[in-house]
């Protein structure tokens, strides 16, 4: 549930980018902005609230299971342990984590239109 809230915020931003970028209809960006309806199919931050509750409620989830919370802390602990050789990073194979991830990049960056 988290990974389809993330990903359809992520196309509804890119959508509005695309709109904005390449000189679309207007009413296009703003059905897509961030004064957009927001409704599914709506503003990117109406999907970016959606991901947000779907990351809360994952969390709240596995801190109520033990092994969960013992890996998810022992990856902040230690982000190298998931990055590959390569650099990217899912080595360690855990979705949770993954996810968790990618919404406090998200998060830190303060930006979340890429």
């Amino acid at each position: 549930r988290v990974k389809k809230a993330r990903l359809e915020f992520e196309r509804r931003a890119c959508d509005f980018r695309y709109a904005e970028m390449m000189d679309k209809s207007p009413l296009m960006a703003d059905v897509y902005g961030p004064h957009g309806p927001m409704l599914p199919g709506g503003s990117y931050l109406y999907q970016l609230r959606h991901w947000s509750d779907a990351v809360v409620n994952l969390h709240r989830l596995c801190l109520k299971g033990g092994s969960c919370t013992s890996l998810i802390d022992y990856l902040r602990d230690h982000p190298e342990d998931d990055r590959s050789s390569g650099g990217g990073h899912g080595k360690a194979g855990s979705s949770v984590y993954t996810e968790l991830r990618k919404a406090c990049e998200v998060g830190r960056s303060r930006a979340p239109v890429p």
